[in-house]
């Protein structure tokens, strides 16, 4: 008789689904803080109990970075402790006093006598790869990654220090990518983040709600969709599922700024060939003039060097004409 085999899919499914909660939301979170739409971060104080749930795959996204976040945590001590530094006050609650927001931070590195708020975020190789290190404006790339600042900007106004730190993982390969924040190059964002917890407090001691974003790509995964109502038709832009297309798109975005270094390259050897044949180190050069007719003008033509760059040793042997 045939074995009758679990299905362990469908039971780790069921297990991640009875994680899903709904929670009151007391405060303006820091973590949500910097998202694009203001009647959200309102829906959160006023209807978090008609928020959608997020889905299954999600849960398993969320659990991932958790364990991915924990397991740096205390790796990196280990490290820190072998250079006489710390990573102290985690979780810590913080509170900015006269606003609703609040938040937990991960913790703070001690370098130096100076204590630097620090936020750990795993993501997907592809996303890591795109977020260049020591350049946290990358961070607009993706509606999710555009919050981050936000969360650690209120961590450090709220304990006055003036540096704080991004640590981004890669989830394949553990590789770490740090961002150095400095709060007087951001005071211009920090008092916008003030300013729009006193508007979510206003609007929720009047029972109004902002203006509707109607973005359809923030709008489309919003948990309040439902009760919002935004438009989301989109104005003569559709959406296409063409992972071909998409990957050639991908690849083509990869290659621009080694055609431009191409093209610059290119532009600087033409005059130091023209109109010669000659060996140069492991190069052949060669070329001829060539004349070519205007049809579009009447006895009009035009005369260039076409060379011919060949590698003749120590290479593959290909060569080009331009």
């Amino acid at each position: 008789m045939s074995p009758e085999f679990p299905n362990i899919p469908g039971i780790m499914d069921e297990h991640k689904k009875s994680k899903i909660e709904i929670w009151p939301v007391r405060s303006n979170r820091a973590s949500q803080m910097g998202d694009s739409c203001l009647r959200k971060l309102v829906y959160y104080r006023t209807a978090w109990k008609k928020m959608l749930p997020h889905s299954v795959d999600l849960q398993y996204i969320f659990d991932e970075g958790n364990e991915q976040e924990t397991s740096l945590t205390i790796e990196l001590q280990e490290a820190l402790r072998k250079k006489n530094m710390q990573f102290i006050g985690q979780q810590q609650a913080i509170q900015i006093k006269g606003t609703d927001i609040s938040g937990r931070i991960d913790g703070k590195i001690v370098y130096k006598n100076q204590y630097f708020p620090t936020d750990i975020k795993s993501c997907n190789p592809n996303v890591w790869d795109s977020l260049r290190e020591g350049h946290p404006e990358d961070f607009d790339k993706y509606s999710w990654t555009k919050k981050y600042p936000a969360q650690l900007l209120i961590y450090m106004y709220a304990d006055s220090l003036e540096g704080g730190m991004f640590l981004l993982k890669n989830k394949s390969t553990g590789k770490l990518k740090q961002f150095n924040l400095v709060l007087s190059d951001w005071l211009g964002y920090v008092e916008e983040l003030l300013q729009k917890d006193a508007q979510i407090r206003t609007h929720m001691n009047k029972g109004t709600l902002p203006e509707k974003l109607d973005d359809p790509e923030i709008c489309k995964d919003c948990p309040f969709e439902h009760i919002c109502g935004p438009n989301l038709a989109y104005e003569g832009i559709e959406f296409e599922d063409n992972p071909e297309l998409e990957e050639k798109l991908r690849r083509i975005t990869e290659l621009k700024p080694i055609a431009a270094e191409y093209s610059k390259l290119d532009s600087q050897i033409k005059p130091m060939v023209k109109g010669k044949s000659f060996n140069c180190g492991d190069f052949l050069i060669e070329g001829k003039w060539v004349t070519k007719r205007m049809p579009a003008r009447e006895a009009s033509e035009s005369t260039y060097w076409q060379k011919s760059i060949t590698m003749v040793s120590g290479g593959n042997g290909n060569g080009r004409n331009s």
